[in-house]
């Protein structure tokens, strides 16, 4: 091969390299759902654009975009998992807008911030970023939670506090809730059953029917049978 056939063949290959690169460039890098493309803390790389708003780049809007489930996480009603997001700020949700995360703060509990509940964070023990919040969701750790019950706080004000059907099933297990045991080092004496008594209490009320309502008892029942060591009587034993 001459090298005037070698100069055209590289010329050749340069053009396809440039022409393939143009068009990674064109490519939609996000799609909703569980088909996310890349990977960061939770599996997904952070998409904090995709809000419940017209102007999200999901191609989901407004009422379309909250209802739209989980493709694999049940929530506490043993149905698809909706999100939690609202907003266009952080809510320590996954990429995708749900509270699905497994691993370091866990913050599964979907939590409706109020100029009421402005105080949540400082209540708990941290800065005053809640008051930041208000008027959009945000995916709590039931340690915080847990705690903000045990102080009595929000107790005549529960009507819309918890998002139930953007709260996954794994925050009414042992393992969830070993992660946060000893959240921050502010923890209240057995807070856990304020905490969880007050989440399926809420939820109990908010649930559409009887198949929603006994799958969360039955996950409630399963763990309150684990811990052996505390006294931890069912809400709804008198009702039974």
């Amino acid at each position: 091969m001459n090298i005037c056939k070698i100069n055209k063949l590289f010329g050749i290959i340069i053009i396809i390299l440039f022409l393939l690169l143009l068009s990674s460039k064109n490519k939609q890098l996000f799609t909703i759902g569980s088909q996310v493309m890349g990977s960061n803390e939770g599996g997904v790389v952070q998409q904090e654009h995709l809000a419940n708003t017209s102007g999200n780049n999901s191609g989901v809007s407004g009422e379309d975009y909250g209802e739209v489930g989980h493709s694999s996480l049940l929530n506490i009603y043993g149905e698809s998992l909706k999100r939690c997001k609202t907003g266009t700020d952080r809510g320590s949700w996954d990429s995708d807008g749900f509270c699905s995360e497994m691993g370091g703060g866990v913050h599964q509990i979907c939590f409706n911030v109020t100029e009421n509940r402005s105080n949540f964070s400082t209540v708990t023990g941290q800065s005053d970023w809640s008051v930041g919040r208000v008027g959009n969701n945000h995916c709590m750790c039931l340690g915080a939670y847990a705690l903000y019950k045990a102080k009595g706080e929000g107790i005549d004000d529960e009507d819309d506090e918890l998002v139930c059907d953007s709260i996954p099933e794994q925050s009414l297990t042992s393992t969830y809730i070993n992660n946060w045991n000893t959240w921050n080092n502010h923890e209240l004496s057995n807070q856990i059953i304020n905490g969880v008594d007050s989440l399926v209490a809420q939820c109990f009320d908010r649930a559409d029917n009887d198949e929603q309502r006994n799958y969360l008892i039955n996950k409630y029942d399963v763990l309150r049978n684990e811990y052996t060591n505390i006294n931890w009587e069912s809400i709804f034993e008198n009702n039974r």
